[in-house]
Parts: C-alpha cells; structure tokens; sequence
C-alpha cells in the first residue's frame, strides 16, 4: 500500500469516526467527548478492537475492504444492537451504571430469547459459570461455534471481551457482570466468555484466580510449532507483523526466549511465547486448582469432535451436545505449501521440545507432539 492510499483510507476512518460521534451527541441522552468517542467505538466488537489498538500504539494501520465495509455498516444509526451496545459503553465510561446494565440486558435477551423467562435485570449480575482461555489460534473460534450451538449455554453480547488484563479492564466489574445474562433462581442455562488472549497474559491470571477462582476453565492445546506458523501468517496479514519471514520470525523469536524466560512478555516476542503451554500453565496451577482445567488437544478435537465436545460437557455438567457438523472457523490462510516453511518448523519443534517434555508432565502424556 502506497503512503497515498494509506492517507485516504486514514481519512475516510477519521470522517466515518466523526459521523458517529456527531450522531452520539446528537441522539444519545449523555454526551462522549471526542476521544471517549472514538474508543468505545472500537469497543463495540471485536473486528473493531484491533483498530483502536492501533490508533493507540501509533503503529501503521493497514486496512482491507471487509474493514471498511464494517465501518460503513456500524455507522448507520439503525443498525441494531449495535446503538445499544454503544450507549451502554457510554453509559459505562460516565457511570452512569443502571443505563448500561439495562441495555446490555436487553442485548443479552434478544441474543438468547430461549432464556427469557429465566432471566431479569432484578436478578444479581455475577461471572461467568465457565471461560474457554484459549489458546490463541488453537480452535477457539471453532470450539465457541459449538458452545453457540448448545442448547444450555448462554452467549455474551461478544465472543471476546477483552477484560481480564486487557483494555476493556478499565470499565470495572459491574461492566463485565452486566455483559452475561442474569439468572433467576433455579435458572438452568449457563454464562461463558472466550478471549484466547487470557491464557498467556499475567495480569489476567492474577485477576481472574482473585474474582473468579472457584469457576471452571477450557484450554485448547495444538501443536505449539504449527500453532506458531498460524499464529504469524494471521497476524501478517493484517500487517501486525515486524518480521519480513516466518523463518527470520522463529531466528528471531527464540534468540529472545532460547536462555531467557524473563523476555516472554516482551514486545519482541509476538508469536512463541503462546506455545510455551508448560510455562503459563504452571502459573495459572499456582493460582486454581488443577481439577478445574479441562484440558483439550486441538488436533483430536478436529479428528474426533463429538469424543471431545462429550469431554466438555461432562466436565461442565451439561447435557450432550448437539450432532452438528464440525466447520473450522476463522482458519488461517497460508501463502504458500508448508514444505517452504519446513526449516523454520523444525527448529521451533527442536525449541518446544524441552517445554513439551515439562507440559506432559503437568497434565497428562495425551499431550504430545
């Protein structure tokens, strides 16, 4: 993308960004200032997340067409339940917190209208009864298809919240207790939220084994070098990458990590360190007992799924899930056959292999690669 074509498209955001803060101050009872403005746009959903992240960090933004379709989309004043979630943010960042408690349960209910008469704004909002953690590019996306599917689960106004060490974290706990649906007494359905992003994220662990540390946790595992390979072709692209290679990605990436734990968390260290199961699982046993982990390898998942899913419902305490076709979400497009990026892999086999020994160690020698 040419700097030509980068300044119009910075344009046409900031003017699509302006139309919507004008129609906030326009129509909505309480009034965003212009930053306030454009960060809880890009709170609305997840796709617009990254946006912000961007904005925010002062890094190039490169867009696609589907981009700025959904932009042009989330700027009609009518599209719903977009208006309402919008508010509810706004509501939220002034405190004015009944206004965002009753919009987002109106969300909820018209996203799960099976559990309308097992829910009501009068019923205490609390945490979810389960968290799908992660981790990132090991079938999330796929597995919460499948919880949508299920006929005792109930679905929050967004798959990701991005909360627990994340920038929706700001918002406080009455923000993410109203983003689930309240239960009556003796309601039967149960809360859930999936962002992949909590599994290796420190902060997360301290505050999620602090609020929530008698619930229940999925981990989905994969292949830690082709979890690695997917991880930075998604990533580049949507141009979040600094390397030009997968290969000059892993020589990278492991100088950092090969002696030196201590740089996990580092800026240089985008894709590896989410493999490194041993090392966050560890953390997260420190903190909550190992009986409320389910722990599920990806690649069984996909060869077997109905075997995996009775796993979960098993360890959830719910009924059996529905025989539906198992379709891949949100998959990662590769550029080209996986034997170019064969060296590349065997090295990061070679660097998983210790990490991978301590991982069977913890939670069973299933998990093996």
């Amino acid at each position: 993308m040419n700097n030509r074509t980068f300044q119009i498209i910075r344009f046409i955001f900031a003017a699509w960004v302006w139309r919507v803060f004008q129609f906030c101050q326009k129509c909505l009872p309480i009034k965003p200032s212009a930053p306030d403005a454009l960060l809880l746009i890009a709170q609305i959903s997840p796709q617009m997340h990254f946006i912000y992240s961007k904005l925010k960090y002062g890094n190039k933004l490169l867009f696609e067409k589907k981009h700025l379709k959904l932009m042009e989309k989330f700027s009609q004043p009518n599209t719903a339940p977009v208006q309402k979630v919008l508010a509810s943010l706004i509501a939220t960042q002034t405190g004015n917190t009944p206004l965002m408690e009753e919009q987002l349960h109106q969300v909820l209910v018209q996203t799960n209208p099976q559990w309308k008469n097992q829910t009501s704004l009068d019923s205490p909002a609390d945490f979810p009864d389960f968290l799908l953690l992660g981790v990132l590019k090991c079938g999330t996306t796929t597995l919460n298809e499948q919880f949508k599917k299920h006929p005792d689960l109930a679905n929050p106004f967004s798959k990701e919240l991005f909360y627990w060490g994340e920038s929706m974290c700001g918002y406080g706990l009455e923000w993410y207790r109203a983003a689930f649906l309240r239960k009556k007494p003796g309601a039967s359905f149960h809360t859930y939220e999936c962002t992949p992003n909590y599994f290796a994220n420190p902060i997360a662990i301290e505050q999620i084994s602090t609020y929530m540390p008698q619930k229940k946790f999925i981990v989905m595992l994969r292949n830690p070098a082709t979890r690695a390979r997917s991880s930075y072709y998604f990533f580049k692209k949507h141009g979040w990458v600094k390397a030009t290679s997968f290969d000059e990605m892993v020589t990278l990436e492991t100088s950092f990590l090969q002696n030196d734990l201590s740089m996990i968390t580092s800026y240089h260290v985008q894709h590896l360190h989410h493999g490194l199961y041993d090392y966050w699982i560890q953390k997260w046993l420190e903190k909550i007992a190992k009986e409320q982990f389910l722990f599920i390898k990806f690649e069984q998942f996909i060869s077997e799924p109905q075997k995996e899913l009775k796993k979960i419902s098993g360890f959830l305490g719910i009924k059996a899930f529905p025989s539906v076709p198992l379709l891949q979400s949100n998959p990662t497009q590769y550029p080209g056959s996986q034997e170019q990026d064969l060296p590349a892999l065997q090295k990061l086999e070679e660097f998983y292999k210790k990490h991978n020994a301590k991982l069977t160690e913890l939670i069973g020698s299933e998990f093996k690669w």
